[in-house]
């Protein structure tokens, strides 16, 4: 049985339980010493990018209409303990540190975290850029909202309602409430591809049937995703530059090599 970090009553310093550390806390409790997730979406696009990335690539090649041989996975990476990547750090991960500022003037810090970020090359040239949400059920694309306050959320607001008015979305759709973290991934497809001209795509990496979680049909998918477009104001008409693609969930095993079971045997006994 593999164990999972405990956290004691009474031993984390005050100074130590500001929101930073509590995202490293909830971190810890997802993964294992070397960064592999213990189940759900996390852990199926580590097993996608690291154990099946021409299948990934395949697919995602399809979906967009992208030759896979020009696509470059730069997260989650096993060699970087599958670090997922935000704000400037993921503006790095994909080759666009240029945009640093103008990101920061479009989105407050605390931006999306990317479950997995891709670039297209052509002749070793930046051609475009693939972000990817990974979701093992249905329910896990919903949540409490928008919750940033003051400038913060004047800010995103902003940014909302210029790419909902670029992706023809009317301005009564609310796109800060339960399906938030979709409508800012789209903002910032809208950031990348009307603001700055750079060929950008959303990826909702659909798991079918997740052994390690909750096992959802492709069939279920499909009627999901048709509601989510529904809901967001595109009245279940596909969405520019966004593509879902459906893989089957794979058990945790794939993640580790012979010598890495070995020690996970004996770790658990």
């Amino acid at each position: 049985m593999r164990r999972r970090p405990a956290i004691l009553a009474g031993a984390i310093p005050k100074r130590q339980t500001g929101a930073s550390y509590w995202n490293r806390i909830a971190a810890a409790m997802r993964t294992d010493d070397a960064g592999r997730a213990f189940a759900g979406s996390q852990l199926q696009i580590q097993i996608a990018v690291s154990r099946r990335q021409d299948e990934l690539s395949r697919a995602t090649a399809d979906a967009i209409g992208a030759p896979s041989s020009s696509f470059v996975w730069r997260s989650p990476l096993e060699e970087e303990r599958f670090a997922e990547y935000r704000d400037d750090a993921f503006l790095r991960a994909v080759g666009l540190t240029h945009l640093t500022r103008s990101l920061a003037a479009f989105w407050p810090r605390g931006g999306p975290c990317w479950d997995g970020l891709a670039r297209i090359e052509t002749a070793g040239v930046l051609s475009g850029v693939v972000l990817v949400e990974a979701k093992s059920y249905p329910q896990e694309m919903e949540g409490s909202g928008c919750r940033a306050t003051g400038r913060s959320r004047d800010q995103i607001q902003k940014a909302l309602r210029a790419a909902q008015e670029w992706f023809s979305v009317p301005e009564s759709v609310d796109w800060s409430g339960p399906l938030y973290q979709f409508a800012n991934r789209l903002s910032h497809v809208y950031f990348l591809r009307e603001r700055h001209g750079i060929p950008t795509w959303l990826v909702n990496l659909c798991i079918v049937d997740d052994p390690t979680w909750k096992a959802t049909s492709e069939r279920e998918w499909v009627t999901h995703m048709l509601r989510v477009r529904e809901c967001l104001g595109f009245s279940r008409r596909p969405i520019p530059w966004v593509a879902d693609v459906f893989q089957p969930g794979r058990p945790r095993d794939e993640l580790f090599g012979a010598d890495d079971k070995a020690a996970e045997h004996l770790h658990g006994s």
